[in-house]
């Protein structure tokens, strides 16, 4: 699937815990994002290959249901 520059998707999912225990993830949004490096062409063992960098990333927000 290809994106337009600064184009993003969401997607819902559920995050249970466990009962038997006390939950370790307080209330709050957390984000993860990593830099990804794509070469254009990775065989290529000399010279300066051009590489195109994009942000990869996730948010999780946690809530105390009601």
């Amino acid at each position: 699937m290809e994106y337009e520059p600064g184009e993003s998707i969401r997607t819902e999912y559920e995050v249970w815990d466990d009962y038997q225990v006390s939950g370790y993830l307080q209330p709050n949004t957390y984000r993860w994002e990593e830099d990804i490096h794509i070469w254009e062409d990775a065989t290529v063992t000399a010279g300066n290959p051009s590489k195109t960098t994009i942000s990869w990333g996730f948010s999780l927000a946690v809530e105390k249901p009601d």
